[in-house]
């Protein structure tokens, strides 16, 4: 059973951990500062990496908080995957962390929630319009005098249901923006 344990816990361990874990061996530690230049920007290890969805463009991670910038903390030296979060969902960064000396993290983040709305605001509305547009049309072809019109509101809300969808794709596809800056430790002010 304790096999087992050990084996699961190196499993979860970040990326070149386990050659830093010896029997009775201290781990090395490094001091490091967090900082950001937006309020309640959190960093994330990620322990498990997940699939990338097809549909959202987000990571399946699992993550624990560190803490919220500014902070400062010791860490083990190693190299890490990190995501951020400005209280939604960890967003993971790209980019991978190595930590050997004091270090200054500076984290990046953009939180693009409202194109995100805007787009489905678009979308939902071109929609809305674009059907009630073409019904009336529908039922203004049934009457003998007016199907010239009903054609042109069928078509234009058809084309109105297009267009909107269309418009919408680049917003409800803008993913929030993480990064971070690696640089030597600094005086925290």
């Amino acid at each position: 059973m304790r096999t087992a344990l050990v084996l699961f816990v190196f499993a979860l361990a970040p990326a070149g951990a386990a050659a830093q874990v010896t029997a009775g061996a201290p781990v090395a530690q490094v001091p490091v500062q967090v900082r950001s230049a937006s309020e309640g920007v959190t960093l994330h290890h990620v322990l498990v990496e997940g699939r990338r969805s097809r549909w959202t463009g987000r990571y399946a991670d699992a993550s624990r908080p560190v803490c919220t910038a500014p902070c400062e903390m010791l860490m083990p030296v190693g190299t890490y995957r990190f995501a951020l979060s400005d209280g939604g969902d960890p967003r993971r960064v790209e980019r991978l962390v190595d930590l050997r000396a004091p270090s200054l993290l500076s984290l990046e983040y953009e939180n693009r929630d409202g194109l995100r709305t805007t787009g489905w605001a678009i979308f939902g509305g071109g929609a809305l319009i674009g059907a009630i547009t073409a019904l009336v049309g529908a039922l203004m072809v049934l009457e003998p005098d007016q199907e010239d019109l009903g054609y042109g509101l069928m078509i234009g809300g058809l084309s109105a249901i297009a267009v909107g969808g269309l418009i919408s794709i680049p917003f409800v596809g803008f993913q929030d923006h993480a990064e971070i800056g690696v640089g030597p430790l600094q005086p925290m002010p």
